[in-house]
């Protein structure tokens, strides 16, 4: 729920503030971050489960949050 918020809030918050000489490329460097996101998010998924260091850094939470 939470993704699915931001992802029409931040097209508000840009038509909304951003000057309209700017706007177009602040959409298109929004919609640029949004697709390279994903890619990057499942690569590094890939890498850190690869490698075990997801229980390194699920412990590190662990420890913190106790």
């Amino acid at each position: 729920m939470g993704i699915g918020v931001e992802l029409v809030t931040i097209g508000t918050y840009i038509s909304e503030l951003a000057p309209k000489h700017i706007r177009g490329r602040a959409f298109a460097c929004e919609q640029a971050v949004g697709f390279t996101a994903v890619p990057v998010v499942a690569l590094l998924a890939f890498w850190l489960v690869s490698r075990a260091v997801w229980r390194r850094s699920a412990s590190t939470a662990g420890v913190g949050s106790s």
